[in-house]
């Protein structure tokens, strides 16, 4: 790993377990909706933002790696503007 590559996944690695543990993603909340919508640019920090996009525009598949350990997906597109998570853990019915 390159070390841009380490800073910004060491950034964005507590941004993904908070999100992961939004309860719109938890399953075992009777609010669950499977997805998070969130708006980066705006509720995040300069630099979770711009980890972000690093990550987005140079290391997508590291990205993916990373959203996968904490079961998450994100729709397409992902941007500063608006990225949409996903949970990977289905609701129990």
């Amino acid at each position: 790993m390159e070390n841009t590559q380490i800073i910004a996944s060491s950034i964005l690695e507590p941004v993904l377990d908070r999100i992961s543990k939004d309860y719109q993603l938890d399953p075992n909340d009777n609010r669950f909706t499977g997805f998070l919508n969130t708006s980066p640019q705006e509720e995040w920090s300069n630099a979770e933002t711009m980890a972000l996009v690093y990550m987005i525009e140079n290391e997508s598949l590291v990205l993916y790696e990373l959203l996968k350990k904490y079961n998450l997906d994100v729709e397409d597109g992902p941007s500063k503007y608006e990225t949409i998570f996903i949970s990977l853990i289905k609701q129990l019915n």
